[in-house]
């Protein structure tokens, strides 16, 4: 009687690694960085919805109303959506003046 061998495939590490990075992280399960956690367009941090409206104390639907009237500038990630600080620091700015 003679013994087979099976075929041997590929270690899992070596068949998921990608060729520029070390096995070390991917071990570590590295990931990348996502746009809610730091979007970054051309030097400019961009803020959610949902910390704008922590930041002024009111409802998302409250922020998704001054953006969808014109007034507050926001900037579209695929689904996301965002408002770049400075455009938020300038309507905030803005509105404080009319209010006084």
């Amino acid at each position: 009687m003679i013994a087979l061998k099976k075929p041997t495939a590929p270690t899992k590490s070596s068949a998921t690694q990608a060729p520029d990075k070390p096995a070390a992280s991917m071990a570590t399960g590295e990931t990348k960085a996502t746009p809610n956690k730091a979007a970054k367009k051309a030097g400019q941090l961009f803020l959610s919805v949902a910390e704008i409206a922590q930041r002024w104390g009111t409802s998302e639907r409250h922020v998704r109303r001054e953006i969808a009237s014109g007034h507050l500038i926001a900037t579209h990630f695929g689904t996301s959506v965002r408002v770049a600080q400075d455009d938020l620091v300038a309507f905030e700015a803005l509105a404080r003046r009319k209010r006084h």
